[in-house]
């Protein structure tokens, strides 16, 4: 005879099973599959777009020359000078702390030292980009190009991880807790940068996850398969 109690845990089990395999033919049916791929092909289209209009639209603004070249003062130019060369040693530093940062982080996962202070520094990374409003980098000719260098970096550096495609073959030894924070903070750049490109590249991931991360048998690990998302759903 079995106590009410393994009867309960048979039927949830029985339940759960149930659900999980509900859950993977809706995500395998033909609507989910065309939705997919119509996701893709409009990812696809607007970054081709993005990338097209502002040559379009600087050969539009293209008028007639005047007759005679415009002056320029010496002062001007020095200044000009000295911005450039400001932004070149900002590019450098910048460059020089991501190095280090990313090196840090790939040691620290390889040799399973210094494991709190990984996940201390995305969770702090994280907290600052979540009390930035919302879409603050979308308008990128306010942005200096150092931070928008400094982001399209970090973005590839974070995707690297989330999906264990980092050459070093740290990836495999990253804690799902790390890859958890890496996948929100990826998220929340594409958040802030808003533009329908990267949203829909942040969705096509997600989407890639659970198809990459699902079982055939409908065994299911919900602390891997289901990082704390509900803080970004919420904005």
């Amino acid at each position: 005879t079995h106590s009410v109690k393994e009867l309960g845990a048979c039927v949830e089990s029985l339940a759960h099973e149930q659900r999980q395999l509900c859950e993977n033919v809706v995500g395998s049916t033909l609507s989910v599959c065309r939705l997919r791929q119509r996701l893709a092909v409009t990812y696809r289209y607007f970054l081709a777009l993005g990338r097209h209009i502002p040559a379009d639209a600087s050969k539009s603004d293209t008028g007639p020359q005047p007759t005679h070249p415009p002056t320029t003062t010496k002062k001007s130019v020095n200044k000009l000078a000295s911005e450039n060369a400001s932004l070149g040693l900002a590019r450098v530093g910048t460059r020089a702390a991501l190095n280090f940062s990313f090196a840090f982080l790939r040691r620290a996962w390889r040799s399973g030292e210094d494991a709190d202070l990984c996940s201390e520094l995305l969770q702090e990374s994280l907290a600052a980009m979540q009390s930035l409003p919302v879409a603050t980098l979308f308008d990128d000719s306010s942005v200096s190009p150092v931070w928008m260098e400094v982001v399209d970096r970090s973005a590839k550096f974070l995707k690297q991880v989330v999906l264990g495609e980092d050459n070093s073959g740290v990836s495999s030894t990253v804690p799902m807790a790390d890859q958890h924070y890496a996948l929100c903070l990826l998220l929340e750049l594409a958040t802030q940068r808003a533009t329908l490109s990267h949203l829909l590249e942040a969705v096509l991931l997600l989407l890639h996850l659970h198809s990459s991360r699902s079982h055939l048998d409908n065994r299911s690990d919900d602390a891997a398969v289901n990082p704390p998302l509900v803080p970004l759903l919420r904005r």
